[in-house]
This record gives C-alpha cells, sequence and structure tokens, in this order.
C-alpha cells in the first residue's frame, strides 16, 4: 500500500489502506486497488435513507465479500471501520474475519451472545452488543508499538486489552497468492455464520490514527 495523503470525500487521508463504499460493488475506492469480489447471491444494493445506497447481505451462509490476501503486507499496526445495520444477531456472525489457512487471526462481531466480540491472536474484548435495526459505526485498533487491543463502537471506546504481545507479520503471510483470508461479512470457520445486515463504507488504515478514523465517518 502506498504512503502519502489520499483525497476522499474532499479530506485527504493519511494511511489508508484500503476503502470500500460497498454502494455498487466491491471496488476499493483508495489508491492501491485492492478490489473486492462478493461471493453467492444472497445480496442486492437498496436504497437507504442515511447513506444513499448500500448492500444488504441476506445471512444464507453463502453469501460474503473476499479481499485480497496482500493487503497487510508490510503493516505493522491498523485500524478496522464500518458502518453496519444487523438485521439478526443469530450465529454471532462476524462483521470481519481474517486468518491464515482458515483459522481466523483478527475477526470482529457486534453482536451475539457475547455481546461485541473482537480477537486478534489469542487476544479478545467485549463489551455491549451493537444495536439491532439501526447504523452502528464499529471500528477495531491494533496498536502493536503500544500492546493494545481496542473497540470502539459509535465513536466511544468500548473495550480495551493492553500488554498485548502480537505482530501482524506473526498472523499473515502477505504475499500475493499465499493463504491469507480476508472476508468480511462471513466466518472462516467450517460453520455457515454469516452477516444478516446493511453494510457501508467498510476501511482500513494503518495508524498511527487521526480523529477521522475512530470518528464519525460521514
Amino acid at each position: 500500500a502506498q504512503s502519502g495523503d489520499q483525497m476522499l470525500d474532499g479530506i485527504g487521508e493519511t494511511g489508508l489502506i484500503a476503502r470500500y463504499n460497498l454502494d455498487e460493488n466491491a471496488k476499493d475506492w483508495s489508491r492501491n486497488n485492492l478490489h473486492g469480489n462478493i461471493q453467492g447471491s444472497g445480496y442486492e444494493f437498496i436504497d437507504d435513507e442515511m447513506f444513499g445506497k448500500v448492500i444488504a447481505l441476506s445471512g444464507d451462509g453463502k453469501t460474503y465479500i473476499t479481499i485480497p490476501g496482500e493487503l497487510l503486507a508490510g503493516e505493522e499496526s491498523m485500524s478496522i471501520s464500518a458502518w453496519v445495520n444487523l438485521r439478526s444477531a443469530e450465529g454471532a456472525a462476524p462483521l470481519f474475519d481474517f486468518g491464515k489457512n482458515g483459522k481466523s487471526t483478527i475477526c470482529a462481531a457486534p453482536a451475539g451472545d457475547n455481546g461485541f466480540m473482537a480477537q486478534v491472536g489469542a487476544y479478545n474484548t467485549n463489551s455491549e452488543a451493537a444495536a439491532l435495526n439501526k447504523w452502528n459505526h464499529v471500528v477495531v485498533v491494533i496498536n502493536v508499538p503500544e500492546k493494545t487491543f481496542a473497540t470502539y463502537l459509535n465513536a466511544e471506546k468500548v473495550s480495551e486489552v493492553k500488554d498485548v504481545e502480537v505482530e501482524l507479520k506473526q498472523l499473515f503471510d502477505g504475499r500475493k497468492g499465499n493463504d491469507d483470508q480476508f472476508v468480511i461479512g462471513k466466518s472462516l470457520a467450517a460453520n455457515n455464520a454469516s452477516l444478516n445486515a446493511k453494510l457501508h463504507d467498510f476501511r482500513i488504515y494503518r495508524i498511527p490514527l487521526n480523529g477521522r478514523q475512530i470518528g464519525w465517518i460521514n
């Protein structure tokens, strides 16, 4: 991924790795051309009062979005953010699940029996679940130099783990054509848990963060 400012929505964005608006396709709107692909047929692009057009995933267990495996090549720390409107919390389906050889190493499920759960390596966070049938802004931040792993819900920090001993290069290979799997809306596990939700503006940044990356994104 390239460094330097990128102009998105008229605002300079430093550290943006990938951005998926999810309003008519899974195209990456950063300059890094890390375009995604929509798998399955259980989705549609629908009108939305808040964002205009958004993708709606059916939760059929077969529909999800894949993004390129080299996404995190050479990255040290990152934040992952998205707007999500959950239509069901059944199965604790993940917003995203990133891993190697089909095993989760970074994932987040905004709602389920354990509330809002996120994982990086062997570390987990839990907090109050995101509300159903309304838009929520979700952010997961992995800061390797500061040894912290935190989650934000609607611009507020809701959980944090400190003394986190993990490096992204231990979790991912980062080379094109490798075994890294980056999936939005479905678990990498053998179960068929997938997201029944509307999604908008899925972003991945390298950090240090600016306020725009963990606050409300218009």
